[in-house]
């Protein structure tokens, strides 16, 4: 079979209106490809909602997520996977210094199958 791509690029300090929100609510996207929505569930953790479920949960993701400002000391990783399936994909931002979960403005992820 061939290779699918999801990816999304969001910002998880904004609902998806645009304004300033720390409400578990869906997240404002900049772009996206395959993804319907990103749902924030509590603070620096998040589900993605795919366009179209894939055959099973067997996929690879890739992220990242920071302030998406110059001179940003305080960098936060995408490194902690929640869930895996078929339609969804759930994920947490910890700032790799404190061991928090953190809402970041620019976050990316990428899901191949």
């Amino acid at each position: 079979g061939g290779v699918t791509t999801v990816w999304v690029k969001f910002d998880a300090t904004r609902d998806s209106g645009g304004s300033p929100s720390s409400s578990n609510t869906n997240r404002f996207i900049y772009a996206q490809s395959g993804v319907a929505s990103v749902l924030r569930t509590a603070a620096g953790r998040f589900t993605i909602t795919f366009d179209s479920a894939f055959a099973d949960a067997n996929y690879c993701v890739t992220g990242n997520s920071g302030k998406n400002v110059s001179g940003d000391t305080h960098t936060r990783v995408v490194v902690e996977h929640i869930n895996f399936a078929t339609n969804t994909y759930s994920f947490g931002c910890v700032n790799h210094n404190a061991g928090t979960y953190f809402d970041n403005p620019a976050n990316t992820i990428q899901v191949i199958r």
